[in-house]
């Protein structure tokens, strides 16, 4: 599945899926898009699928995983612009062109060959890696 979340605004239809984690009501707005993608993604794939989230911003990619991250969602990415929980299974990655050449290719290969579950990216990706099954999503 791929979600693209230039697609999506905080009326429907991201209203419809569950908050990922209950968010302080003074979170700020950014914050509260990435809980609901988050949720959607969570609440749209299915256990033996792969998924890509395409964030229009690196800013918005780090915030997903920095929040996946507090919610104890282990992630691949060794990179971080925040302190980053070590945890055994590996469920989530963050592809964009900031991240070092090395640690990308580690990101790709992992998810071709279908052990990462979830590939957040921004448009460095869009071109080169596809999931080893599962679908495509587009939302306009």
């Amino acid at each position: 599945m791929v979600l693209d979340s230039s697609k999506f605004n905080l009326s429907p239809p991201l209203t419809k899926f569950r908050e990922f984690t209950k968010l302080d009501k003074n979170a700020p707005q950014d914050e509260k898009l990435v809980n609901k993608l988050l949720g959607a993604l969570y609440t749209l794939k299915k256990p033996d699928e792969q998924v890509i989230l395409f964030v229009h911003e690196k800013s918005v990619g780090w915030s997903v995983l920095e929040l996946a991250n507090k919610e104890k969602v282990g992630i691949m990415n060794k990179t971080t612009p925040f302190e980053k929980k070590e945890r055994k299974e590996i469920e989530l990655a963050f592809h964009n062109a900031n991240v070092p050449k090395e640690e990308r290719d580690e990101i790709e290969k992992a998810f071709r060959e279908g052990k990462l579950p979830v590939l957040v990216a921004t448009s460095t990706l869009a071109y080169g890696v596809k999931p080893s099954r599962g679908y495509s999503v587009n939302k306009h």
